[in-house]
């Protein structure tokens, strides 16, 4: 495990990731099955459902909270999505770092995709 200082980041209390390598795509895992045992908090940080940090197209880190200090909480998206009982909009915000529009927004564009969806099904 390498720590890795984040550069950019120099006056946040949390000054490094731990990084297990930089994994490829084809490391990340594919299903859900894969992912459903691993250690958590999840340390595939380039992993579109990490909750914690998002990497940017362009490699931007942007880190919302740090994974060190809460370790209880959630670091995966599907982690949180097989909670049952769901979530309120405001909950789902406070754990994806947006605003209670911007799940709105995200949940607007989800139905109206599976509508497309569907449409092609029938």
């Amino acid at each position: 495990m390498a720590i890795s200082v984040i550069p950019g980041i120099p006056d946040r209390p949390h000054r490094h990731l731990r990084l297990v390598g930089a994994p490829s795509d084809s490391s990340l895992p594919r299903t859900r099955g894969e992912c459903r045992d691993g250690a958590r908090p999840c340390p595939l940080v380039s992993c579109r459902h990490h909750l914690a940090v998002d990497v940017g197209r362009k490699g931007r880190l942007t880190v919302h909270w740090e994974p060190d200090e809460e370790p209880d909480r959630p670091s995966c998206a599907l982690d949180v999505a097989e909670q049952a009982g769901g979530l309120s909009p405001a909950e789902v915000a406070t754990l994806i770092g947006v605003t209670r529009q911007g799940v709105r927004v995200v949940e607007e564009k989800a139905v109206r995709k599976m509508k497309r969806r569907m449409r092609g099904v029938e």
